[in-house]
């Protein structure tokens, strides 16, 4: 039970910061594709600024609203059928019975159903975010590490993915903060979509609270969490 509390618990708490996380990255895409590209741009230079654009059009703000209000949804239940089964069991004639005292009184079976639906759902919505944002990433990585999609263009201070002068504050980000930044994004994505795929593969709740999903599921989960802060973290100081 101190598992599904301690999942429950960074659930809560992680997937809002995230939001804010993937709006600054949408930000940086809107400044980074203000100029028209050069004219000895490749096919694929012109592939990536097609779906970052694409990805920093305003309909993008109404998607984060709805997905705001489905995750506070999503989070009201988890609280409240986290009440539920932590809470003491119902008696009858001093014996107890499978189910819980407020809010819910509903049978264990029911509560443990719900939970595990709500941890998918919420599990699904940090998904989103990540998919949202991978384009970015991938392509800050490629611009520093790669060369500009192999192409040789320049990711010094200041200089866009073309390695013209830009005013994108992301550019401006000295190259070692900048990959440190990038590293921890990737490795967060990484070990998102890892959970992800045991969180699919232990799909139940009791699989989800057995001690291999409980492993499996959540220390990948952990260590999204804990890359995407220091990644904040670094971005911010």
């Amino acid at each position: 039970m101190r598992r599904l509390r301690r999942y429950a618990h960074h659930a809560d708490h992680t997937y809002t910061w995230r939001r804010a996380h993937c709006t600054a990255h949408l930000l940086h895409a809107h400044q980074a594709l203000r100029r028209r590209p050069p004219a000895n741009a490749s096919r694929a230079e012109l592939a990536r600024d097609s779906v970052l654009r694409a990805l920093a059009h305003r309909y993008w703000a109404y998607a984060a609203v709805l997905w705001l209000t489905t995750l506070v949804s999503w989070i009201v239940w988890i609280v409240l059928l986290h009440i539920g089964i932590v809470g003491p069991p119902l008696f009858e004639g001093g014996e107890p019975v499978d189910a819980r005292y407020w809010p819910l009184f509903w049978p264990d079976r029911d509560l443990h159903f719900w939970a595990n639906i709500c941890f998918h759902w919420t599990t699904g919505l940090g998904t989103y975010l990540n998919t949202v944002t991978l384009a970015w990433r991938v392509s800050i990585g490629l611009h520093l590490w790669a060369g500009g999609l192999c192409s040789g263009r320049s990711s010094e201070p200041g200089e866009d993915f073309y390695g013209r002068p830009t005013e994108a504050i992301w550019f401006h980000i000295p190259r070692r903060p900048r990959g440190q930044v990038t590293f921890c994004l990737l490795a967060s994505t990484f070990f998102h979509y890892m959970m992800q795929v045991f969180r699919l593969v232990y799909y139940d709740y009791e699989g989800l609270t057995g001690p291999a999903g409980s492993v499996l599921v959540n220390l990948p989960f952990g260590l999204s969490v804990v890359f995407g802060i220091v990644g904040g973290i670094v971005q911010a100081s």
